[in-house]
């Protein structure tokens, strides 16, 4: 908990996400229109239940099988729970051409591996070189899903996705060459950079332990968030925490190992 903790007191001016909306036109990324992260389960019923005390509900029309597969939205992030066997989170986008979307990525030697759907491609996956799992599909096999944009009634205000990285450069590198733009970038109190397609904000933080892609929120008020998140059911990952002392961040892992960081202000 110790590397959180210093991480928590270093975050600064980070940018906001949405996920699915109206199509994106001005900066959208090669990759097209962001969805949805899809995250592996062993067990959805489990998991739904913890994203739903966290302040998810399913998406309208987007029920799915509650034993396989089910998508639930917080007003900014749709996330889709799945019992396959996938790597975890993946960012879902999808594409009007996916056929020369391929063409491209080869082109810029962005390597890719794909299913075919008939005389075309079914999935294009990508691997950042710090292990960010994407998804592209062609638009007639993903939906667009709304969001209201309303902030998550737990956590507060979604501002990024996190990952730590040692590698700044090659990162930040490899998703400007998929369109990404600079939203902010420092190398004070520590390198760190973040990425925008002006949908989807990735804060890459170099050399700080975050291995798994995390969502990160803040609010103003995130100490009583925080108590109403404990009263809901669901554990801090800090046990060193006094129960009397105020708690102004946290972490929390789902069942499944997916983390949130939540901290205190107004990013």
């Amino acid at each position: 908990m110790r590397t959180f903790q210093k991480f928590g007191c270093l975050v600064i001016a980070l940018g906001f996400v949405t996920f699915g909306g109206a199509e994106a036109t001005a900066g959208t990324s090669l990759l097209g229109t962001p969805t949805r992260l899809v995250m592996s389960c062993k067990d959805v019923i489990t998991s739904l239940t913890w994203w739903s005390r966290l302040g998810f509900l399913p998406v309208e029309g987007k029920e799915g099988k509650l034993d396989s597969a089910v998508t639930l939205t917080d007003g900014q992030l749709n996330i889709t729970l799945t019992s396959q066997s996938l790597p975890s989170p993946i960012i879902m986008f999808r594409t009007e051409n996916i056929k020369a979307l391929k063409d491209t990525l080869d082109v810029l030697e962005i390597e890719t591996t794909n299913d075919v759907d008939g005389p075309s491609f079914g999935e294009l996956r990508l691997l950042s070189p710090n292990g960010i799992h994407i998804a592209v599909r062609a638009t007639g096999r993903e939906s667009l899903l709304p969001v209201s944009g309303d902030s998550n009634r737990l956590c507060g205000k979604n501002t990024e996705l996190s990952i730590g990285t040692g590698f700044l450069k090659r990162e930040t590198t490899y998703w400007e060459t998929l369109g990404f733009a600079f939203k902010r970038q420092s190398r004070e109190p520590y390198p760190f950079a973040l990425m925008t397609d002006t949908e989807v904000t990735i804060g890459m933080h170099e050399n700080r332990d975050i291995t798994v892609l995390t969502l990160t929120y803040f609010a103003e008020n995130m100490s009583e968030r925080i108590k109403n998140i404990k009263a809901a059911g669901i554990q801090l990952d800090d046990q060193a925490l006094k129960e009397e002392a105020k708690v102004n961040s946290a972490m929390l892992t789902s069942p499944d190992g997916q983390r949130v960081f939540l901290f205190t202000g107004n990013q």
